[in-house]
């Protein structure tokens, strides 16, 4: 038994350093993030009245999270298009609706009503959700990117995003609203649509992955493994103002040790006076934030603790080059 799981042990330590052993590009731009959907999402309904009933869609199980993928049979994949199939079939006061529900496809009626030729449905919907992060790395050999090292937590129905579309764009940081104990900070960045920085190919629980087409003149540097880490000075790399990239010195904690992706895998603290003076601490737009030690990229930060904004969390580098690895690895298949 003892031979075993030394065998293991030593199977996974090389895994991980197969993964984590190459040159990168470090990031520190911060990015606008902009998540389009498989279809148009529902994030909540309303009540109406149609003929003199009061008539809400959510009666007919269309729920939030519902993602309308074709009306009447017409593929829909945003908001004016499905606003056009619903206008064409207003005559007729009702639709049918292709819903994609956890991996289902299902067929639901849903009623209109016309009132000055406008449409109600008693549908909230979108089809695209917009952010800012900070792009953690790309990996040049493999034209891959990976940024923001945590979920989405979508702001209308409160669940976490999966997608597998959508691009990131340069940004610039306007201000940052100033964290206070109990409540984020803020970075406010304006997204520069005209200039695309990658297609996104996954959104998942460790954050943001795709395929890089724009370009960038930030250094390479060795990644390293969670072995690497050591509790004492490191840096993180972000964006304070416009698109300028500043070193911030932090200093590690406390190092979590993980044998299975993860994330919160290092703790710090923000020690750096000028960051301290203009954010008071970690924000949101900081997520993704390359976190370097001994010239090593070793992981991105992902999380601040609300009541104390100068400690953060970050996760290990390695689980989001394994994420990397594993997109690359289905692209070629």
């Amino acid at each position: 038994m003892k031979k075993l799981l030394a065998l293991s042990l030593s199977l996974y330590l090389c895994t991980t350093l197969q993964l984590s052993a190459k040159e990168v590009q470090l990031g520190g731009d911060t990015i606008g993030i902009q998540i389009t959907y498989d279809g148009v999402m529902i994030t909540g309904t309303y009540t109406l009245e149609i003929d003199g009933m009061n008539y809400n869609p959510a009666d007919q199980d269309i729920r939030p999270k519902d993602l309308i993928q074709a009306v009447n049979g017409e593929t829909v994949t945003t908001i004016k298009e499905l606003s056009r199939q619903l206008g064409l079939a207003a005559e007729h006061k009702e639709a049918e609706l292709t819903i994609l529900r956890d991996g289902e496809t299902i067929k639901r009626k849903l009623l209109i009503q016309m009132i000055n030729s406008q449409i109600r449905t008693g549908l909230l919907i979108k089809d695209e959700t917009l952010g800012i992060g900070t792009l953690t790395y790309i990996d040049e050999q493999t034209q891959t990117f990976a940024s923001l090292g945590h979920e989405i937590i979508d702001a209308d129905t409160k669940e976490s995003i999966q997608a597998d579309s959508g691009t990131i764009y340069e940004s610039q940081v306007q201000s940052i609203r100033k964290a206070k104990n109990a409540q984020a900070g803020e970075k406010n960045a304006k997204i520069d649509f005209e200039q695309p920085l990658g297609i996104i190919t996954k959104v998942n629980r460790y954050g943001v992955f795709g395929e890089i087409v724009g370009s960038s003149s930030q250094p390479l540097i060795q990644t390293g493994t969670q072995q690497d880490i050591h509790l004492g000075e490191a840096s993180i790399y972000t964006v304070l103002h416009d698109d300028v990239i500043e070193e911030i010195k932090i200093n590690i904690t406390k190092i979590n040790q993980q044998d299975n992706q993860d994330i919160k895998g290092i703790e710090f603290d923000v020690t750096d006076d000028h960051c301290i003076n203009v954010s008071n601490g970690i924000v949101q737009g900081m997520s993704g934030s390359p976190i370097v030690q001994d010239d090593l990229l070793v992981g991105a930060v992902t999380h601040v603790a609300t009541s104390k904004p100068q400690k953060g969390y970050g996760i290990f580098i390695e689980w989001l080059l394994m994420e990397s690895e594993n997109e690359t690895t289905n692209v070629d298949n």
